[in-house]
């Protein structure tokens, strides 16, 4: 059996997305034809905010001027109309959402070279809204606009280039273009870079320098730069740690019903940290974000439902929001549904299926990801037994200080499994993941301390000691122990 790590806070690195299906429809006048009024609110549009389009500007377009007028413009030739009527279609703005207008106006300007248009086609064809869904088309349309300086266009490409979504992933393209748009002030790009500071990928890790681009972000009142904001603050990374600037600036988030925001106030609930732990609130909170199909609080509610706690125990329903946030390709997600069907909760068990998991995981860095596939490995579940391949996917949980991946590696030493027999580096893997918390590595050093072999002068009272905190953690090895050896 693999044992999860805590649910982490962390935050998912998404691009701006324009949620174009929740939109408001704006009630307006139809019945003007005149192109005029659309005409003076177009002369009127910053370069700024043709660059940067944010959701404000973009709601109160259709108040300034009737929607029949923007149709009057565009129906003119008028470029900046036709991308604007695009938009008004997509969104439902003073009329029913019509994708197939929506994308033919679109299309309209962004073969004119109107980069607000390449922009918003390319992401219909990101989403598959009214087109059939291509990340290689909308790439083409995203590098247009960003060739020509649009912040929102050099936003997205970078982040197709940080997830490799229609090219070849390229952190450091994506560095490029993030700085770029970021320059500008966007904020989508101002937190997606600072995720790449906060985790090392196409820069060097730098937890100050994503704070700082979090905080520029955060100031405009940008939930998930908040929320990430936050999440530094609860863990002292690049700020000191603050639990109360953490929770005020998460739950300013999670007010706002950023996903993102509402996942880490779960997390916060979940723990304890700058609040009494509540895992009902945890479950409320994670459930929120889990509407919003955002894969930590998908992860985090299906972590409550495996252990039951704050929520009935409901493995089939934990599988689903795995299921779910590995769909939107969530390593975290991916290793704990691959657990699931390792050991047949929830769901058939199916040692091929968790081992496909657990490599896209352990692909992604997924610290449970590699040691689970370290575990297919050992064990050959599905897969041809290789003890060489399992602890070379241990060592690199190991090495990141992940205590199960530290026992199991120790335990390869002390067998001299796809490795060299090393009782004391075996010994000094225990001893790492005890000091992590790990209850069989207590019960392991305990068994050697009372056995008297490699661990040194033997020493019973400390070995005792040790499997008694194995026992308490829930271990049963130790607890039958315990039974047999009564003091």
């Amino acid at each position: 059996m693999i044992r999860r790590s805590g649910a982490a806070l962390l935050a998912v690195a998404i691009a701006c997305n324009w949620n174009v299906a929740a939109a408001q429809t704006i009630p307006v006048q139809t019945e003007a034809t005149d192109p005029l009024p659309a005409l003076r609110v177009l002369d009127g549009i910053t370069t700024r905010e043709w660059s940067l389009p944010d959701s404000v500007f973009l709601a109160d377009l259709g108040n300034r001027a009737p929607v029949a007028s923007y149709r009057a413009a565009a129906e003119a030739g008028d470029i900046r109309a036709q991308a604007i009527l695009g938009y008004f279609h997509s969104a439902g703005v003073g009329g029913a959402r019509d994708d197939a207008e929506a994308v033919r106006w679109l299309r309209l300007a962004a073969d004119r070279r109107n980069a607000f248009a390449q922009v918003f086609l390319g992401s219909l064809y990101a989403n598959g809204t009214g087109v059939a869904r291509s990340d290689t088309e909308a790439v083409r349309l995203y590098r247009l606009a960003a060739d020509q300086g649009s912040g929102i266009g050099q936003s997205k490409l970078g982040y197709a280039y940080e997830k490799g979504r229609g090219v070849i992933q390229n952190y450091d393209e994506a560095v490029r273009l993030y700085r770029l748009a970021a320059a500008q002030g966007s904020v989508s790009a101002q937190v997606d870079l600072g995720n790449l500071y906060a985790d090392g990928r196409g820069v060097d890790q730098d937890y100050a320098e994503a704070a700082r681009l979090y905080r520029l972000a955060a100031e405009r009142g940008y939930g998930r730069a908040q929320a990430n904001l936050g999440n530094l603050y609860a863990q002292g990374r690049g700020v000191p740690q603050d639990f109360g600037e953490a929770l005020r600036l998460i739950r300013l988030a999670a007010d706002q019903k950023d996903p993102t925001g509402q996942a880490n106030l779960g997390g916060l609930y979940l723990v304890g940290i700058g609040v009494d732990r509540d895992h009902a609130e945890a479950a409320r909170w994670f459930r929120l974000a889990a509407d919003q199909e955002n894969p930590v609080g998908e992860v985090g509610l299906g972590f409550l439902h495996v252990a039951g706690s704050g929520v009935p125990l409901d493995y089939p329903a934990a599988a689903e929001l795995f299921r779910r946030a590995a769909s939107h390709g969530d390593p975290n997600g991916q290793a704990n549904l691959g657990i699931m069907y390792l050991e047949g909760n929830g769901v058939v068990k199916d040692y091929k299926q968790a081992a496909r998991l657990f490599r896209l995981a352990a692909d992604q860095g997924s610290l449970d990801g590699q040691t689970g596939l370290g575990l297919i490995y050992e064990k050959g579940l599905g897969i041809a037994q290789n003890h060489a391949e399992a602890a070379r996917w241990y060592r690199r949980a190991a090495d990141q200080g992940y205590a199960n991946a530290q026992v199991r590696l120790g335990i390869l030493h002390e067998k001299g499994l796809g490795v060299t027999r090393n009782p004391a580096l075996a010994i000094t893997l225990y001893r790492q993941a005890a000091a992590g918390g790990n209850p069989e590595a207590h019960f392991r050093i305990g068994t050697c301390l009372i056995a008297g072999t490699q661990c040194g002068a033997r020493d019973p009272v400390e070995g005792r000691r040790l499997i008694g905190i194995a026992a308490e953690q829930g271990y049963p090895a130790a607890q039958d122990w315990i039974a047999a050896n009564p003091e």
